[in-house]
């Protein structure tokens, strides 16, 4: 199989919470109350409180017992582990302030192989058949995903797997270029034929949603120049810097050669992918398709998980397990080329969009004559 690819459909609500659920230990038989505890990341919460979560609707009567969630203590204990499972919550927001994105991560790069000194990896051969799977199985789909915008990382990797899962094949009749034409390197990159850009869809590249700034030379960014030759269907008018200032910034060394900075922390990359978030929620498109990478995607996603195994970022989100996703969409890494389908919600987002499907009715409407 050429392309482990998923499409599947789970929520994301980008909410504001600033607390998580933490249970006390048992004392005397009687499970005590969860207590609130303040999140200490400063970070993840300005971005998280900027935004507002869904309305949530509980159904459950007033005689059942009480529910064990993680964000709603108890109004009383309850002997031993009888809890009921928690009831469903219900969300609903208008269809302006939701966008479908569609998630996906690179193919196989050299990097993955055992090549992780290469400087901003590009993709194997099979990574290269990874991403044309990747395309066949999208154009197979019996509904058209009707992608309006693709991002992409700045990453040669992520513009690669962009390129041969949307690309619109050779460039012909004067067609723009997404990618000019690359010479095969041993152990350094595959070689592939120029493809054309699709038409009438935006290619963006955002470093929001680069990897996550390791140690290894795979995640340094070529300079901007160099990546622009080798794409320039890209729009990269977003990419802030000529060189790249992230990974020498998390990987500092002091006058002795002894580091100081030992790659991205858990929780940068977490924050970092949140405001990528918001931005996303800015856009005019409503279907989009993000390509990234495995570390990126877990420390993003896995914020907004409510499994019960350990995290390595703290939720977003306070609410029941299983409230938004379940949990092997949000906390499994992905495997190379893997897509995941989510829907992203802000009810803040969109005051100034209006609903086309929108019919005002009441006594202002008039008959057709």
């Amino acid at each position: 199989m050429l392309c482990s690819s998923v499409h599947s459909v789970s929520q994301i609500s980008v909410s504001g919470c600033r607390h998580l659920a933490v249970r006390t230990p048992k004392r005397q038989g009687l499970r005590a109350p969860v207590r609130i505890q303040a999140v200490t990341r400063r970070e993840i919460q300005t971005e998280a409180a900027a935004l507002v979560g869904f309305s949530s609707i509980k159904m459950a009567s007033d005689s059942a017992p009480a529910q064990e969630f993680r964000n709603t203590p108890p109004e009383t204990g309850v002997g031993g582990d009888a809890f009921r499972a928690p009831e469903p919550l219900l969300n609903l927001v208008p269809v302006r302030c939701a966008k479908t994105v569609h998630f996906i991560r690179h193919g196989e790069g050299f990097h993955n192989i055992g090549f992780d000194g290469n400087e901003d990896a590009h993709l194997t051969p099979f990574g290269w058949s990874q991403a044309h799977g990747l395309h066949d199985h999208i154009q197979s789909l019996p509904t058209a995903l009707g992608i309006q915008l693709i991002v992409v990382s700045p990453m040669v990797r992520t513009l690669e797997t962009a390129t041969g899962a949307f690309g619109a094949g050779l460039p012909q009749g004067g067609a723009d270029v997404m990618m000019t034409s690359l010479e095969p390197r041993e152990q350094w990159q595959a070689g592939h034929p120029a493809v054309a850009l699709p038409p009438g869809i935006p290619v963006i590249s955002h470093e929001g949603c680069r990897e996550r700034v390791s140690w290894s030379k795979c995640d340094a960014r070529r300079s901007l120049q160099e990546t622009k030759q080798q794409f320039p269907g890209v729009d990269f008018s977003l990419i802030q810097s000529e060189q790249d200032t992230m990974w020498p910034h998390f990987n500092s060394f002091d006058e002795s050669g002894a580091r100081i900075t030992f790659g991205e922390p858990e929780e940068h990359v977490t924050d970092r992918g949140i405001q990528f978030l918001r931005w996303l929620m800015t856009r005019p498109e409503s279907r989009i398709a993000v390509v990234s990478h495995c570390g990126w995607l877990f420390h993003t996603l896995s914020a907004f998980s409510h499994a019960e195994a350990p995290v390595r970022s703290p939720p977003i989100n306070a609410a029941p397990p299983g409230t938004h996703a379940r949990s092997s969409e949000l906390d499994v890494d992905f495997q190379n080329c893997e897509m995941r389908t989510m829907v992203l919600t802000d009810p803040r987002s969109g005051p100034d969009r209006g609903d086309p499907t929108w019919f005002q009715g009441g006594p202002s409407f008039q008959s057709p004559v």
